[in-house]
């Protein structure tokens, strides 16, 4: 009892005696939450599924984006309302709040709410509102919006993940581009006012674990879309992927997805697609080989082809200097998916009576090299040819110049393609991107090729100052276009145009920060589907606020 009597008296008198001697000077403890420890992830043979090719060497990240597939890249056909990109959510924070108007009477308001830190459950919802009450000066009636509310919830363990997501999502569009030959009209809301409302509900489980020698990852879809001239398309999905190991340098993968379709206008067409794609996956050193085939049967009676398609799906890269060149190239085809609902998120102004096939692409063929350097730049460059049949392309309907019907090429359409992207990263926050795409289009039935620019370019640049000041730019431009006159049948030249947006971001505290954003800032008069003009100038100021 002595002994411990004299040790608590030690203990206790210490610190004034090391306080008197001056020993002990002013310490500042500073708690960095913005720097995070990161460890490399282990991969689990799943992830080589997602990618057709597993990486040679990890390379340095990158601002650009090519497919190697040489799908054609989608083209924002929308009327142009100003597009918020969301800010990441600060983890800290569950909830956060952006809100802005602007220009063309339009009114932004989105929200997001998730679930604090859980090691078995997560949880969040998503709302947006996004709307422009008018048009381009010259056009009457021509606003647009969109509101959006979607939810979704995760269980996971040691031993697998459960997912599942429910979203609805409201759009509405005016058919604005109608002519009169210079004959006055009165033309009422209804008759011009499209809506379209579509539920999508989602779920998914798989594996959680690099235990188990087999990896897996499946889910069901559910899609139904309807528009105010009472077209109704419904979709449900099945789809599935896994692997399997062989041994230390190959492995087997395979992925399926199988979709039922019925889509209701002034007909009824009940559709069928069922894709099955096996592949052996190899690598060894600095090559990795893929090589498989992909099934595909459908009962696309609208489609002149065969019910039962069997395409070819070898992929290779070698890497000639490890993290700087890479040879890439591959042999593939399948058959690609369309529906109502994707022909409308390209065109949002078909008319009733829209015909809806997939795509037959027969064979695409392609090669390139991609890089990097030390200095921060990265580049690739390819070229292919891809043979298709149904290739789709959108004409104004000679009854109704504001509506489009979806015309096909029910030959053999061949597309010669070129693409080349330029990437740059500079320690100091700087990053930009340049995307070179050129396609050469060689049509059978169709006279030509409508709506489509040969040419397209896009330029994308980021800069955030001292933390506090984020500047974004982003330049798209397409070259000029050929389309048909729905009067006369002719054709008519549309002029090329450059899209220029700049959004400029002041960070008043972790919390929140406020935004001002101009797009179009070359106020061109754009004409991306004839007699459909796309607003000029677009200025919108607002801010966000998490709590």
């Amino acid at each position: 009892m002595r002994g411990i009597f004299l040790l608590c008296c030690i203990c206790f008198l210490v610190p004034f005696w090391a306080f008197a001697q001056g020993e002990i000077e002013d310490t500042q403890i500073e708690i960095r939450k913005d720097i995070a420890i990161k460890l490399p992830e282990v991969a689990k043979p799943v992830d080589k599924i997602n990618t057709p090719l597993k990486p040679v060497a990890p390379e340095p990240q990158t601002y650009s984006y090519t497919d190697y597939k040489l799908n054609l890249p989608d083209v924002d056909s929308k009327v142009k309302v100003i597009t918020i990109k969301p800010d990441p959510l600060n983890q800290l924070y569950a909830t956060r709040v952006s809100a802005g108007i602007g220009t063309y009477f339009t009114t932004y308001l989105e929200a997001w709410h998730t679930a604090k830190r859980s090691d078995k459950t997560d949880y969040g919802v998503h709302f947006k509102h996004l709307a422009a009450g008018s048009g381009p000066s010259s056009v009457n009636k021509s606003g647009s919006g969109t509101n959006r509310l979607e939810a979704y919830t995760r269980y996971f363990n040691e031993k697998y993940i459960i997912t599942g997501d429910l979203m609805y999502n409201r759009e509405r569009f005016n058919f604005y581009g109608y002519r009169f030959n210079g004959q006055e009209r009165e033309i009422s809301d209804d008759s011009i006012r499209q809506v379209f409302n579509n539920v999508r509900f989602r779920a998914s489980i798989s594996n959680n674990t690099s235990k188990n020698k087999f990896q897996y990852q499946g889910g069901v879809e559910f899609n139904n879309l309807t528009t105010a001239f009472d077209a109704n398309e419904s979709e449900f999905i099945i789809k599935g992927e896994g692997s399997y190991p062989i041994n230390k340098e190959s492995f087997i993968s395979f992925g399926t997805e199988n979709s039922i379709i019925q889509y209701k206008d002034t007909t009824t067409q009940s559709r069928v697609l069922l894709q099955f794609r096996p592949a052996y996956n190899y690598t060894k050193g600095k090559l990795n080989i893929k090589a498989g085939i992909n099934l595909a049967s459908d009962n696309d009676s609208s489609a002149e082809s065969n019910a039962f398609r069997v395409y070819p799906n070898v992929v290779a890269n070698y890497s000639i200097i490890p993290q700087q060149l890479t040879v890439f190239g591959g042999i593939t085809g399948d058959t690609r998916k369309r529906t109502l609902k994707s022909l409308l998120a390209e065109n949002p102004w078909l008319g009733v009576k829209t015909v809806v096939s997939n795509q037959d692409e027969k064979i695409n063929i392609y090669a390139g090299l991609k890089g990097s350097t030390k200095a921060g730049f990265s580049w690739s460059l390819q070229g292919g040819y891809q043979s298709v049949s149904n290739f789709l392309v959108y004409l104004n309907t000679p009854t109704d110049s504001a509506k489009f019907s979806a015309i096909y090429d029910r030959g053999n359409t061949s597309i010669v393609n070129v693409n080349g992207s330029l990437g740059y990263e500079h320690k100091s926050g700087f990053v930009a991107g340049l995307n070179l795409n050129y396609n050469n289009f060689s049509t059978d039935k169709l006279k030509g090729v409508y709506h489509i620019p040969a040419f397209q370019t896009a330029l994308s640049a980021g800069y955030l100052y001292k933390n506090k000041i984020g500047a974004n730019l982003n330049l798209t431009s397409y070259s000029s276009m050929k389309t048909l006159s729905p009067t006369t049948g002719k054709e008519v030249d549309l002029k090329g145009f450059a899209d220029l947006d700049l959004k400029i971001t002041y960070h008043l505290s972790e919390r929140g920060n406020v935004f001002i954003l101009a797009d179009n800032l070359l106020s061109q008069k754009n004409e991306r589907y004839l007699y459909y003009q796309t607003r000029g100038i677009m200025l919108m100021v607002g801010g966000n606020y998490s709590f």
